[in-house]
């Protein structure tokens, strides 16, 4: 998923998802570890630039630009639009493209799980909330949860953090079922040991040397072990 319009980026001249990341798109190096475990069936959606099928030709995945934006059109209505696209035998894996993955959070997102939808995630404090938030990098969904997502949006209410996301109202409120003993939406939280970032402001692209260098020595030892 590569359609933010990186509005805090004002420096970087090309995508923030195509960043170089160790001699290489950052984006590429996520298609390159979601292949190293098996995940084969993989589209990218960003816009029909010649910038993005220049790069969906190089590593071979198909563009799939999304629909023509309404006034009132959020995440999950994108969620809805690609429903054709969803793995039918299996769960479909949504990845936000600007994010630098560990190794350990991919292992995360890509394990066969039995839960109707799977979070990787990182929790601090929200501001003025008597609550955590997470940072969302991505998630995996069985197919059944459009039941759960068609049952969300008749009563959706956007996310006051960040009205273009709406994803993170759907996220708070599993989460808030989750408080009240009811069904666990299921996640992971990164934590303050792992490196996993997305790419926001213009402080992340100042971490990128440092990351790269964690990155290095965490393949090299992902690598190894295999």
């Amino acid at each position: 998923m590569c359609q933010g319009d990186q509005a805090r980026l004002w420096s970087l001249k090309e995508p923030k998802q195509l960043v170089s990341f160790g001699g290489k798109p950052l984006l590429e190096r996520t298609i390159e570890m979601l292949r190293a475990r098996g995940v084969v069936d993989i589209v990218v959606n960003a816009q029909a630039t010649p910038v993005w099928e220049k790069f969906c030709q190089k590593v071979g995945v198909p563009l799939v630009p999304e629909p023509g934006k309404k006034p009132d059109q959020d995440f999950l209505d994108v969620l809805v639009h690609f429903r054709h696209l969803w793995n039918e035998r299996g769960p479909t894996i949504w990845v936000y493209g600007d994010v630098v993955f560990s190794q350990a959070m991919m292992d995360e997102l890509c394990q066969v799980r039995t839960h109707d939808i799977f979070f990787v995630t990182r929790f601090s404090p929200s501001m003025g909330l008597d609550k955590w938030r997470a940072e969302i990098f991505g998630w995996l969904m069985r197919t059944r949860f459009i039941e759960e997502l068609d049952s969300f949006l008749r009563v959706r209410k956007c996310s006051p953090y960040h009205a273009a996301t709406d994803v993170w109202s759907l996220f708070h409120a599993l989460m808030d079922r989750r408080d009240n003993n009811e069904r666990d939406p299921s996640f992971v939280d990164a934590g303050s040991e792992d490196y996993t970032l997305d790419l926001d402001y213009e402080g992340d692209m100042d971490d990128l040397p440092v990351l790269e260098m964690m990155a290095e020595d965490d393949d090299r030892v992902k690598a190894g072990a295999q």
